[in-house]
C-alpha cells in the first residue's frame, strides 16, 4: 500500500511541475511563428525577378539554323516513336 501511495504522489508532483513549466513557457516566452505561405511566395517572386533581369541583360535569340536543326531532330524523334 505504501508503494502505491508513493507512485501516486510522485505522478502528482511530476504533473504539477509539468503544468508549471508549460504555463511559464507559454506565458514568458515569445511564440515563434513561421509564415510558410508568404515566405515561399517571396522566394518565388525573387527568383522570377532574377530570371527576368538575366533575360533583360542577355537576350538570347535562336537563329534560323538552330530552329531548323531542332525541327529536324523533333521530326526524327517522332518518326522513331511511330516505328515502335
Amino acid at each position: 500500500m505504501h508503494i502505491i501511495f508513493n507512485i501516486i504522489v510522485s505522478l502528482i508532483i511530476i504533473y504539477c511541475f509539468h503544468t508549471a513549466w508549460e504555463y511559464a513557457k507559454n506565458t514568458y516566452t515569445k511564440s515563434k511563428t513561421k509564415d510558410l505561405v508568404n515566405s515561399q511566395i517571396n522566394k518565388y517572386q525573387q527568383m522570377m525577378d532574377e530570371m527576368q533581369q538575366n533575360i533583360d541583360k542577355n537576350p538570347q535569340t535562336i537563329g534560323e539554323t538552330e530552329i531548323q536543326t531542332m525541327d529536324e531532330d523533333l521530326t526524327h524523334f517522332m518518326e522513331e516513336q511511330m516505328r515502335l
